[in-house]
């Protein structure tokens, strides 16, 4: 099995779960209130989160592949998980990081040149370094909220 279908196992197992309502988004669990407090810092609205009902919007990792697809003029918005550190090999292969868009995640300068050698402008609209204590035990990250602009 390639790496690639690897990693879609190790996410469709993992959210299966959730969707089952026997497991959780990332290294901690919580309850209704912590999902949409986590639905919120990642730019979901009160009414979105509403229209929700009881759905996880925390589920879903960054994947900025299509950004050489938009045109000049054109905008993107993203949140995704950045590194600090370097992640450790078991880090890497820990399914419960690989699933919260850990496992997978990029240094931050690295993640932000990406977008800048594809040929965009970019602002930084916010950068939460708490989610690491909140979520993800400590691991040296933000959740990274980045407006781009061709």
């Amino acid at each position: 099995m390639s790496d690639n279908n690897k990693i879609k196992q190790i996410i469709k197992k993992h959210y299966s779960k959730i969707a089952g309502g026997d497991g959780c988004c990332s290294c901690s669990c919580g309850d209704q209130d912590e999902n949409e407090q986590i639905a919120k810092s990642i730019g979901y609205s009160d009414e979105e989160i509403k229209s929700a009902g009881v759905a996880n919007l925390g589920l879903g990792c960054g994947n900025p592949t299509g950004m050489g697809d938009i045109k000049k003029g054109g905008r993107m918005y993203v949140s995704d998980i950045v590194l600090f550190d370097n992640l450790t090999k078991e880090q890497k292969e820990n399914e419960r990081l690989i699933a919260g868009c850990v496992g997978g995640a990029l240094l931050k300068d690295d993640y932000l040149k990406i977008i800048k050698d594809t040929g965009f402008e970019m602002r930084i609209l916010s950068e939460d370094k708490d989610i690491s204590k909140r979520q993800y035990q400590g691991i040296a990250l933000e959740s990274l909220k980045v407006e781009a602009k061709k």
